[in-house]
């Protein structure tokens, strides 16, 4: 039919894009090659007949791209699998994304991004305890990370905890980076809990470092 010979010339076309992705990776170097396998693992994720098995495939091969980057190696490799974790997440595959972050935390025990994804899953099964103790360790390993205290005080928010969100968000530290989300968050959180000369203080800070910004 028809509308079978579009979906095999599709096909075809995919795997002309992927076999000329990988031949781009092996070819380039530095930076040009996050860009390549970046756009590699983006074709395969989007890979419907494939699948799930392309996009392992695609971000085992962004990983071994790094490994070579000692700068960022790790990082990356982190976020790789809390994005292969949320992806199996958000498509109901929850026994993979389980393995797929304990194998990460296995490896990453302190890794950010998948503490951070470790403790989304948690909130959205309503495991709270867990979910709360997980934003207290990644607190712990990164204090000056200020977005760390609004996530754990909008936990607290939702949880009819206002107190507690307010504790949190009075801790994070005046030397923190107060970058546009953060201000943000933060005036959401004091608008929220009504404490109108701290949202006031927070939107004045807002206006000042960013009132040029066509997102303020």
């Amino acid at each position: 039919t028809d509308r079978g010979c579009r979906g095999a010339a599709r096909g075809a076309r995919r795997a002309r894009e992927t076999e000329a992705g990988r031949k781009v990776v092996s070819e380039v170097g530095g930076a040009e090659k996050r860009v390549a396998v970046a756009g590699l693992a983006g074709r395969m994720q989007n890979d419907r007949p494939a699948g799930m098995a392309h996009f392992k495939q695609a971000t085992l091969l962004r990983n071994i791209c790094f490994f070579n980057d000692t700068a960022t190696t790790e990082t990356y490799a982190q976020q790789q699998y809390a994005l292969l974790t949320m992806i199996q997440f958000r498509r109901r595959m929850h026994a993979e994304a389980d393995r797929t972050l304990a194998q990460a935390l296995k490896q990453f025990p302190d890794g950010l991004s998948l503490l951070i994804t470790k403790a989304g899953m948690a909130r959205e099964r309503q495991r709270l305890g867990t979910a709360i103790e997980t934003y207290k360790r990644a607190i712990r390993l990164n204090p000056k990370r200020g977005e760390l205290y609004t996530m754990l005080a909008r936990l607290y928010l939702a949880m009819g905890m206002p107190s507690d969100a307010l504790k949190q968000v009075s801790l994070i530290s005046a030397d923190a980076p107060r970058s546009y989300q953060l201000l943000i968050e933060l005036a959401q959180i004091y608008s929220r809990l009504r404490q109108q000369d701290r949202l006031r203080k927070v939107l004045t800070e807002l206006l000042a470092a960013y009132g040029n910004d066509p997102r303020a």
